[in-house]
């Protein structure tokens, strides 16, 4: 890892916001979802507050793990439920 794990527990009502702690060039993020329901995720960049739904947003169902490239200009994470039950980590790499 290439910073300290984060997470999010989205709680069915609104999304919540990862922040990644890390911004030196194209990275892996390695997302894993513990819990029982599916969590919908959204990249954003600095400035962009567009919150992740079930439209606009990756799915990562419950007991997951997900490996993503992601963009230095990526600065947080927007994840989503539909209902509460699960919390994502986040961690930050150089890929697989």
């Amino acid at each position: 890892p290439l910073a300290a794990t984060q997470s999010a527990t989205p709680d069915g009502l609104a999304a919540s916001t990862i922040t990644l702690n890390f911004t030196l060039g194209t990275r892996a993020v390695r997302l894993c979802n513990i819990g029982t329901q599916t969590v919908f995720v959204r990249t954003r960049e600095a400035g962009d507050a567009t919150a992740a739904t079930a439209l606009n947003g990756i799915p990562l169902p419950a007991g997951q793990t997900e490996i993503f490239t992601i963009g230095n200009d990526v600065t947080n994470l927007s994840v989503f439920t539909s209902a509460a039950g699960s919390t994502v980590y986040s961690t930050i790499g150089e890929g697989i």
